[in-house]
C-alpha cells in the first residue's frame, strides 16, 4: 500500500464505479435504487488509494447511535488493511456528528 488513502463523499455521478466494486464483491449487492436512496438519507463514503476507487461505506446516524450498513474493499484490494481503514473513517464521521455507539446492521 504506497499510495495515499483519502476518502470523499458520495455522488450520484459515482454510482457507476461503485456497482462495480459492490457486484464484484458480494453475492447479494445493493442497487443502485438503494444506493441513490442512501444518498439522500445517508452518509455514504468512498475511499480512494491515490486516485484509483477501493471502497465504500455507507452509515446512518440517529440521535446518539450510528449504523454501519455497508462496508465494501474491491476484491483485488482485499488483505491490506483497507477495510479498518475505511471502518476508522465513518467511525471518525460519526463521532463528529455525536454518535456515541456504532452497530452493525447484516443481512443473514
Amino acid at each position: 500500500m504506497s499510495d495515499a488513502i483519502s476518502f470523499r463523499p458520495m455522488t450520484e455521478a459515482d454510482l457507476d464505479a461503485v456497482l462495480k466494486i459492490e457486484y464484484a464483491a458480494f453475492s447479494h449487492p445493493w442497487t443502485r435504487g438503494i444506493f441513490s436512496e442512501g444518498l439522500k438519507n445517508y452518509h455514504c463514503w468512498l475511499m480512494f488509494e491515490g486516485s484509483q476507487q477501493v471502497g465504500h461505506g455507507v452509515i446512518q446516524i440517529i440521535l446518539d447511535e450510528a449504523h454501519l450498513l455497508n462496508i465494501t474493499v474491491k476484491p483485488e484490494s482485499q488483505g491490506r488493511g483497507l477495510g479498518l481503514r475505511l471502518l476508522e473513517h465513518l467511525m471518525r464521521e460519526a463521532a463528529g456528528h455525536q454518535a456515541r455507539e456504532c452497530f452493525l446492521e447484516v443481512r443473514a
